[in-house]
């Protein structure tokens, strides 16, 4: 599984997006943001994350990402049975 991946999820949600993109609803560990993110990554990389104050508000943010909730080691072709 990608490092960064693995270092988001933190107790949280993996959803996979038809396009490749994979987002993490996880536990923010930075200081001064909230204590909830949704992170994008594409093609494995960071590309950005927003963070929340509170898991209802992050959670809703995550379930508006169009796309499958899969296990974290997966890869988007395995999420929609591309392979």
């Amino acid at each position: 599984m990608n490092w960064y991946k693995k270092a988001q999820i933190n107790g949280g949600k993996v959803k996979y997006s038809p396009d490749g993109n994979v987002y993490i609803l996880g536990r923010n560990t930075r200081l001064n943001e909230g204590p909830w993110r949704i992170s994008r990554l594409y093609q494995g990389r960071p590309a950005w994350h927003d963070n929340f104050s509170s898991y209802e508000s992050a959670l809703y943010a995550f379930n508006m990402i169009a796309g499958k909730e899969a296990p974290p080691d997966l890869i988007t072709e395995e999420v929609y049975e591309l392979v």
